[in-house]
């Protein structure tokens, strides 16, 4: 897709799959409008600080090739996006209870620069 093309974005689990997330990131971010807005989640892993490989390759097992800590807003601000994360607390009859994130992401608009010609 061309830069800055799209409205919004939604991206749900998909990054742990991917062999290079950053470059991953920087793509949703890429074809984002300025203000454009998108919701991306992983699955992350209670009390891992640092995201980290799990050693599986891509389509081996079950295919996560990362684990996610919380460290994972940081990696999103680092390609640029505004991040707002939001904990959602899961249904005791689930197979892996507590809290999910959820990130809301905006891409910061451009900045108009003003002709100072008039």
């Amino acid at each position: 897709l061309p830069d800055d093309n799209v409205d919004g974005v939604l991206s749900c689990h998909v990054l742990e799959h991917v062999e290079n997330f950053e470059k991953g990131m920087q793509e949703l971010f890429r074809i984002l409008k300025p203000d454009g807005f998108g919701v991306i989640t992983v699955p992350q892993v209670s009390g891992l600080v640092q995201s980290r490989r799990t050693g599986v390759k891509i389509f081996e097992g079950y295919g996560h090739v990362w684990d996610f800590g919380d460290d994972f807003a940081v990696h999103l601000r680092r390609v640029g996006f505004q991040v707002q994360t939001v904990d959602v607390l899961k249904n005791e009859g689930d197979d892996e209870s507590g809290i999910w994130q959820y990130h809301l992401v905006q891409k910061p608009a451009k900045r108009r620069v003003m002709d100072r010609s008039c």
